[in-house]
């Protein structure tokens, strides 16, 4: 498949396996208070550290060496396989001791729970990073939204008999369970098999430790805010972050993550030549901007709406939260692929530095702002990302050898489609929908607000941006094509 194919097809799959986790997380707002997804807050940073150590180095390795051996295969499975016992040993040991930090009920329970997931998820961990390097998208795709579909199936079961805190975990449970058995019924299990060669460690630690390095600077970055916030916020303040959060950084974790997950290994096939990856920087800039930017202004002229539709009035007060943190995720996005560009360039320590400097002064800022509540740490994270994220972009611009007048342009269509655009919305939602017409749903509100910013989108887009128009319905009907001959193969 094509870069843009494969583009499509992790977008598209982790949009919808978002939209399963967020009915997930929705139906457990509706029934819970803001203090239990203080909890869940907690728990989730905790164990989605513990998969990024697990997955992280190991997988780059494989994903980047132009050429790979059995043994190395087998090698990095047996070295996951340790990692993960020995991950798993660790947080047993700090669940109680965390439960009394935050002095939160639940934690205990959920991390205790969740050892299971850690340990069954490091079967597949070696399998994924082999699926990516062959670019087989549409199968990782697949296999996401299978295991989040029957995670969440599980997860409604146990909420339906009242057992809330295993409902929270089982997610984080069943899904790398799932995961890891569907991809040793693909692969295989030869790799359970055949002896590891640890001579190969050499080989392995120096590139994965810079990737490892990245990326725990990386979610450090991204989640240090959780920590420090339960701790001097807490639980409620911390609740109305969660669910401002999940939204706010949509466009970082799940376009920019999906589009960052095929930047890698494309860029990675490209190394040696800087001006095609030069080219396919500012190709994907451009498409990029494409999708972020009427997601971000759509968040921020429609949260209240939003959040009265869809949470109902008790999580009112998470608006101004999120209309800062899509902001925020907006810019960060940015900086989520052009990392992986480092990473496929083989220089991960220009991130690495930019983001642990980031990270460095991220902590104050949380906690001096924190004496003004949570809009104003919020405002302090959006500033710290801006600082960061643009030294970041410029670097990569010189790196690569870009004149800035073609990143103007790249910039420039998009902006100008989604300036226009949110003109038109606001004028029309303000002197003529808002006066003339009343509804006694929320949500319906909600759902015209949406339908009418994405129909102004496309015909404002389709007069000043047309190219990049066509080319996203041509690469639908494409997609479409593929999965119709598929069908019937």
């Amino acid at each position: 498949m094509s870069f843009f194919k494969n583009a499509a097809w992790m977008t598209g799959g982790t949009i919808l396996v978002q939209v399963i986790a967020q009915i997930t997380n929705i139906a457990l707002a509706r029934i819970l208070s803001p203090e239990y997804f203080g909890v869940i807050g907690i728990t989730s940073t905790i164990i989605l550290f513990i998969y990024i150590v697990q997955e992280a180095g190991l997988n780059a390795v494989i994903i980047q060496k132009k050429e790979i051996s059995n043994k190395l295969i087998s090698t990095t499975f047996y070295l996951n396989i340790t990692l993960s016992v020995i991950l798993s040993i660790i947080i047993l040991g700090l669940a109680p001791i965390i439960a009394q930090f935050y002095d939160m009920e639940g934690i205990r329970t959920i991390l205790n729970f969740s050892v299971l997931g850690i340990f069954l998820g490091a079967l597949g961990v070696t399998y994924k990073g082999l699926l990516m390097r062959e670019r087989k998208f549409r199968q990782y795709t697949i296999t996401e939204l299978l295991s989040e579909a029957i995670a969440v199936t599980l997860t409604f079961i146990l909420l339906y008999y009242n057992m809330i805190f295993y409902a929270i975990s089982a997610r984080l449970v069943i899904k790398p369970a799932v995961h890891s058995v569907i991809l040793l019924k693909y692969f295989g299990i030869n790799n359970f098999l055949s002896y590891p060669d640890y001579r190969l460690i050499k080989e392995i630690i120096p590139f994965g430790s810079k990737v490892l390095g990245i990326r725990v600077v990386e979610f450090t970055r991204n989640h240090i805010d959780y920590l420090i916030i339960g701790k001097l916020l807490g639980s409620y303040s911390l609740g109305l972050y969660t669910i401002a959060f999940q939204w706010g950084m949509l466009t970082k974790f799940y376009i920019g993550g999906s589009i960052s997950k095929v930047v890698f290994p494309e860029v990675a096939r490209n190394q040696d030549n800087l001006y095609k990856v030069s080219q396919f920087f500012l190709n994907i800039l451009s498409k990029f901007l494409f999708l972020i930017l009427p997601i971000c202004f759509g968040f921020v002229f429609t949260s209240n709406e939003f959040i009265l539709g869809v949470y109902g009035e008790k999580w009112i007060p998470t608006v101004h939260v999120l209309e800062v943190l899509v902001a925020t995720g907006g810019v960060a996005s940015f900086g989520h692929v052009i990392s992986r560009i480092y990473q496929g360039l083989g220089s991960p320590e220009i991130d690495l530095s930019n983001k642990l400097y980031s990270t460095i002064l991220l902590v104050p800022i949380i906690v001096f702002t924190s004496q003004w509540g949570i809009i104003a740490v919020s405002v302090g994270i959006l500033i710290n990302t801006i600082l960061f994220e643009t030294r970041l972009f410029v670097k990569i611009v010189k790196t690569l050898e870009i004149d800035f007048k073609q990143v103007i342009i790249s910039f420039y269509k998009p902006l100008l489609a989604t300036t226009i655009t949110y003109i038109f919305y606001f004028t029309f939602k303000e002197y003529l929908l808002s006066v003339y017409w009343s509804f006694q749903s929320d949500l319906l509100y909600l759902c015209i607000l949406l339908i009418l910013q994405l129909f102004l989108y496309l015909i404002i887009s389709y007069l000043i941006n047309k190219d990049t128009v066509l080319w996203m319905f041509s690469k639908f009907k494409k997609i479409k094509q593929i999965n119709n001959k598929a069908r019937y193969s």
